[in-house]
């Protein structure tokens, strides 16, 4: 019984060997939106019959990379038959992948057999946009280190939910910047710092519906509290501060730089 099952391995491994390897898959990296080539992506192939390197100095193994040139074109040769899956990744950009047409999106196996001998496929890839801007007082000046959070509006079921996507401070200039998002709606969000106070202060604006001192310090200089809101006026709360923006595939994702008032 043994002697049969090594047979019939041994035969599978001729076969294996026998088949033939001269496929071939070429293609070009192009930026998503205005369709021109993207140079120095790291394309990669993946499937079967892949021979995959060893690492140099302990390192992992790795699988085989092109660089691509001015023109963006890759060339993989001496496959066989089989589902091949092909990805580019280059820095400032979504990755892309065989039949990927939105970011992050799954991507489509380029398939060689005996009728399909070469395949050329195009590699999209959607390059990362910012969203930058200004917070403003009510007196148009701006607000130093105040957070600033970015969230990317997605869909789940139908329904519309926000995923937290990074936060920042105000700088000295009552500037921020976001980097690096990938195309998409955005909701900006501006929060003010939180106030602590001690108790003893607490019992004064209780008593006399006023604070001085390290109150008016706490609240920036303004130091009435209106009558009847007890503790609540102390509360930290999220600025009357929404605005969208949308990066879309379409047009260049740029920040649009926008002033926001609180």
């Amino acid at each position: 019984m043994r002697g049969a099952l090594g047979v019939l391995a041994a035969l599978a491994a001729l076969a294996q060997a026998a088949a033939p390897r001269d496929g071939v898959i070429t293609g070009q990296v192009v930026d998503a939106v205005s369709g021109k080539p993207v140079s120095a992506a790291i394309v990669t192939i993946n499937g079967p019959g892949i021979v995959v390197a060893p690492g140099r100095g302990g390192t992992n193994a790795s699988v085989p990379r092109i660089l691509t040139g001015a023109d963006g074109r890759f060339a993989f040769q001496g496959l066989p038959d089989g589902s091949f899956t092909i990805t580019a990744t280059k820095t400032g950009y979504s990755d892309g992948a065989s039949g990927r047409r939105r970011p992050g999106g799954s991507p489509q196996a380029v398939v060689l057999n005996a009728s399909r001998r070469t395949a050329d496929v195009p590699v999209r890839m959607w390059k990362h946009g910012a969203i930058a801007g200004t917070v403003l007082d009510e007196a148009g000046e701006p607000v130093v280190g105040v957070r600033v959070t970015v969230l990317l509006r997605t869909s789940r079921s139908g329904r519309s939910q926000f995923a937290d996507q990074g936060a920042a401070m105000t700088d000295d200039r009552g500037l921020f910047r976001f980097s690096g998002l990938e195309p998409g709606d955005y909701l900006v969000i501006a929060s003010p710092p939180l106030v602590t106070v001690k108790m003893t202060v607490l019992e004064d604006v209780a008593r006399t519906d006023r604070g001085s001192g390290e109150l008016g310090l706490a609240l920036g200089g303004r130091e009435h509290v209106p009558a009847g809101r007890g503790d609540d006026a102390l509360q930290p709360g999220p600025v009357a501060l929404e605005h969208l923006h949308r990066l879309t595939d379409r047009v260049p994702a740029l920040g649009a730089g926008a002033a926001i008032a609180l």
